[in-house]
């Protein structure tokens, strides 16, 4: 199993390697990632992408998001030596969470939304304090 992985202002997506994307199936457009499978699967048809706003923040975060029916995941954020400092997970009915970032100190954090089906997407989040 391969990996591929996209970067544009800032973020990252990882796609794995061992499914067949049209040559267009990776949109990176303003910070969004988008993925459409080609490939006769549950997948099928489906975007998922993960937007987080405002950056900077200064006392909470929306993630919204897309993963497709049945597909559930998680959103990590990691302050800069690597420690996990807030996690939670995510539903698939659900397109957009408030997340409170008050308790965290100012400065620059990374994050990780994953998705069950296999998306990933990292990018950093600046808190301004």
């Amino acid at each position: 199993m391969g990996l591929a992985v996209y970067k544009a202002r800032g973020m990252y997506a990882m796609i794995n390697d061992d499914m067949d994307y049209d040559d267009d199936a990776i949109c990176l457009s303003e910070g969004v990632v988008l993925r459409q499978a080609s490939h006769q699967s549950a997948l099928q048809g489906m975007y998922e992408y993960a937007s987080i706003y405002p950056n900077p923040a200064t006392e909470s975060i929306t993630l919204s998001f897309e993963f497709g029916k049945d597909v559930a995941g998680t959103i990590d954020i990691f302050n800069t030596m690597g420690q996990m400092v807030n996690s939670l997970a995510l539903i698939s009915n659900v397109h957009s969470v408030s997340i409170d970032v008050k308790n965290l100190f100012g400065g620059i954090y990374t994050y990780s939304v994953r998705s069950n089906a296999g998306f990933v997407q990292k990018g950093k989040l600046v808190i301004a304090r």
